[in-house]
């Protein structure tokens, strides 16, 4: 009877380590989700701003007044946070992005629907935003607005006196957010939760639930065939700061490559990041 009693236990431990093991082996595996997502250059023939056939005589001054507005802009910055520095030494003294002259997008899925949209792709970013409706003062976005009320899996972020939306602001109960960028440009609105999907022509769409800005007022110089920012900074709200962590094993890389010569390359997540050079890790 005690030697029945004694292998009945072992084969119970057995089973457990067995069981254990399997759960460790899933959990892993459910922590490196790897895929691709595809990057178009702004003068690519797959970007919705390709502007057609150019000389190269055309393009070189093209990128060359790209580059001119680009520094021009920066040395503006730079000088407004150092003095933002000197009265406020907490200040963050890093230059805000250009929204407009967006140079690298990317195609992505958002809502229950996977309507699909186009996103400046700035590493520079922290929040993510789309315009949605109601829409009371915004750019003339030529796509559909994102439209909240035909998506049963959109969400508002609800905040209390408990509840913070740090960094951004509590008002009636709802995260506001709103971004001043240094040529004058603008965007406000809340912060909501909504499944984005990316996808990439190799692989299967991956669906994600992730917080983003719903822009309800959008105002400057921003290109009217984009419908915002995918921002991929280390900031916790960024893409790679609610994600990374969780499923890409907090990895990614992009390669940028001469869109005279090839049409898009691919900002790859998880251990597809990995191609025998360093990888941007954190």
């Amino acid at each position: 009877m005690s030697r029945t009693i004694i292998f009945f236990l072992e084969t119970l431990i057995m089973l457990n380590l067995l069981l254990t093991a399997f759960l460790n082996i899933e959990l892993s595996a459910a922590k490196s989700i790897n895929f691709s997502l595809k990057i178009v250059h702004r003068d690519s023939p797959e970007s919705p701003l390709y502007p057609g056939n150019l000389t190269f005589d055309k393009k070189i001054q093209r990128y060359i007044g790209f580059s001119k507005a680009r520094a021009s802009y920066l040395m503006s910055s730079i000088s407004t946070h150092i003095n933002n520095s000197a009265m406020h030494p907490s200040a963050n003294a890093r230059p805000e992005v250009v929204p407009n002259k967006a140079v690298y997008m990317v195609k992505i899925g958002i809502g229950v629907h996977g309507d699909e949209y186009w996103l400046d792709l700035d590493t520079g970013s922290k929040l993510t935003w789309i315009q949605c409706k109601p829409c009371f003062s915004c750019y003339g976005q030529e796509d559909p607005i994102f439209d909240p009320k035909y998506s049963d899996t959109f969400r508002k972020v609800s905040c209390t006196k408990d509840i913070s939306c740090h960094p951004y602001y509590c008002d009636n109960g709802q995260c506001i957010y709103g971004i001043n960028y240094g040529d004058g440009s603008s965007t406000s609105g809340y912060i909501a939760f909504e499944y984005f999907t990316f996808t990439a022509s190799d692989t299967k769409p991956f669906y994600y639930n992730m917080k983003f800005g719903c822009s309800t007022r959008s105002n400057g110089q921003f290109d009217t065939k984009l419908s915002g920012i995918l921002g991929m900074n280390m900031d916790p709200i960024s893409l790679m700061g609610q994600l990374g962590k969780q499923y890409f094993l907090n990895k990614f890389s992009y390669c940028l490559v001469n869109p005279n010569t090839v049409t898009h390359s691919y900002l790859k997540f998880g251990d597809d990041a990995y191609n025998g050079r360093p990888v941007q890790e954190f």
